[in-house]
């Protein structure tokens, strides 16, 4: 598997988290990085601003850092002639409408935002409450939403790749 990543690391801290945590999945399963599966850009607001050019060549699969760039991706890959998902796997993050509602709809990572809410309040509270006390990381689990972007492949056999 050539798996690429769509997102600049370098702009938000939930981005860089991603990036990275795809970065220790590939080293994790022994699969290859290339730096030219990077597409470092966040263009989902406005495809028609954002020009670059795809990787050569493309890797089987992208991880993108939202649902809005993934279907960005989605409309530039099929305007090179490129299927999602049979030539080109989509997974994205944050199960939101656009992942819902497009054609194919993106398999997505669902983040619970009602639950991220209420832990915000809770810490923000608590840390009224104790206002010494020294930063946290919170970590909540997610769920992959598995789609139409995705190519389903075979089991795999014995002795073959």
């Amino acid at each position: 598997a050539r798996i690429g990543f769509l997102g600049d690391h370098r702009s938000t801290s939930s981005i860089s988290d991603r990036y990275f945590g795809y970065l220790k999945a590939l080293t994790l399963n022994r699969l290859p990085f290339q730096k030219r599966w990077h597409i470092n850009e966040n263009y989902e607001f406005n495809m028609f601003t954002h020009r670059f050019s795809l990787p050569k060549p493309l890797p089987t699969a992208f991880v993108c850092h939202c649902d809005s760039a993934a279907y960005q991706l989605m409309l530039i890959l099929r305007g090179a002639g490129v299927a999602v998902p049979d030539a080109v796997s989509l997974v994205a993050f944050d199960n939101t409408e656009c992942s819902r509602t497009s054609s194919p709809k993106i398999t997505t990572i669902d983040i619970n935002k009602r639950e991220i809410a209420e832990r915000a309040l809770e810490q923000m509270l608590w840390r009224l409450a104790h206002r010494p006390a020294k930063p946290q990381r919170i970590e909540l689990a997610t769920r992959l939403i598995a789609r139409q972007t995705v190519k389903t492949l075979g089991p795999r056999r014995k002795g073959h790749a």
